[in-house]
């Protein structure tokens, strides 16, 4: 229900109030509230006459209610101060716009409740039942959902996760599938929504740096979760994300000269690492695409040697030199090209055989290059693939 216009939000807060000016709450309200305490399952029957409860068929109406603000009227209250709702029942209850902030709400039962634009800042929800929870643009702040089972909990990607502890949670990476079909976060989405604009008008801001922060710890806690829950291709997309935030995240530090010096050139080559990376193989979780990297070197180098030339074994003894400029027709070329092709698999993969050689500068210097980046590929795959196997 969060189509509803700002003045019929704050219409839905007032009904609740007969008298603004002292903060006199409507008794029908109270009443609710002593049978929810009372564990009676039918107290939403004293709401019928609440203005607007008509508009929700069950009449489980209790949209824009401060709940932190009630005080007095009989009710039962926890040693902070704050309301004890501990075991109501608001099974199917419209909550949007509602107050909740430090609330006990322990053990309640909460199944498929509407907390959609609530305000739940160090609401206490141990123990509750939580599971279909609509929460599209709900605020939890500093709210405790360690060991929850979220995965049928509804709009998670439209809340911020920065402030809620997450640890040991369930989720799942198809909760946080935007309306345009990406995969992100909400705290993804505000980011780059300041990053774009910080782009197009130029100035420094503190708050995307902020934003990206909040990104990365929100992805490096959601990567861990997956992990622990042996979901191991939704921890893979978390740690690219996380990966990405903290690329974003040094772009802005170095635009607002947050590096000096030495340290700065330092940052600078850093985030290059983490483009060249992540074209590479996805900062470590795509060591397959390594593959595509080694074959498109390996036919490259292969059209590159027969500019200068190779030297190749003939059947009369010693060796003859073979290069573009000496073919003669379209069957000639692809005999150099085949052998310039096996002289690049042996030269990538450090085997050298010694049988074809290059000739000239140009393909000396490719085949040292080629060398070195067959190295590099090796090392880097098995040290990949083999941290990924070890973190299953």
């Amino acid at each position: 229900m969060m189509h509803e216009s700002p003045e019929k939000i704050q219409a839905l807060k007032d009904r609740w109030l007969l008298d603004h000016a002292f903060g006199l709450m409507r008794p029908a309200l109270i009443e609710a509230l002593h049978a929810l305490q009372d564990g009676d399952r039918n107290w939403f029957e004293y709401l019928r006459d609440v203005p607007y409860s008509s508009e929700i068929d069950d009449g489980r109406d209790l949209r824009g209610v401060d709940f932190s603000s009630i005080r007095g009227m009989g009710l039962r209250y926890m040693r902070d101060g704050f309301l004890d709702l501990r075991d109501a029942d608001f099974f199917r209850t419209h909550l949007e716009y509602s107050n909740l902030y430090r609330v006990h709400l322990e053990y309640a039962n909460l199944y498929s409740a509407h907390l959609d634009g609530a305000h739940l800042r160090n609401t206490h929800l141990r123990g509750a039942v939580i599971e279909y929870v609509s929460l599209q643009g709900a605020k939890l702040h500093v709210i405790d959902l360690r060991g929850f089972d979220l995965c049928s909990v509804k709009h998670l990607d439209s809340v911020d996760l920065s402030a809620v502890r997450l640890n040991d949670a369930l989720v799942n990476r198809d909760q946080f599938r935007q309306p345009d079909g990406s995969y992100r976060t909400y705290n993804e989405v505000l980011a780059r929504e300041e990053h774009a604009r910080a782009l197009k008008t130029g100035e420094p801001s503190r708050t995307v740096i902020r934003l990206f922060e909040q990104a990365r710890d929100t992805y490096l806690t959601l990567k861990n979760n997956f992990t622990g829950s042996g979901k191991y291709a939704d921890a893979s997309w978390a740690s690219v994300k996380e990966k990405e935030m903290e690329k974003l995240l040094l772009l802005h530090q170095i635009r607002q000269g947050s590096f000096k010096g030495w340290h700065a050139f330092h940052k600078r080559c850093e985030y290059f690492g983490y483009i060249f990376f992540n074209a590479l193989f996805q900062y470590g979780e795509n060591p397959w695409r390594l593959l595509w990297w080694a074959m498109a070197v390996i036919l490259t180098c292969a059209v590159i040697y027969p500019i200068t030339g190779i030297s190749v074994p003939v059947s009369q003894g010693g060796n003859a030199a073979m290069a573009y400029s000496g073919a003669q027709n379209l069957s000639e070329i692809g005999h150099v090209l085949l052998n310039s092709l096996y002289l690049s698999v042996i030269t990538f993969t450090t085997v050298g055989y010694g049988d074809v050689l290059p000739v000239g500068l140009l393909s000396h210097i490719a085949a040292a290059s080629e060398a070195l980046s067959g190295i590099f590929f090796f090392g880097i795959f098995v040290f990949t693939l083999g941290r990924r196997v070890s973190a299953r």
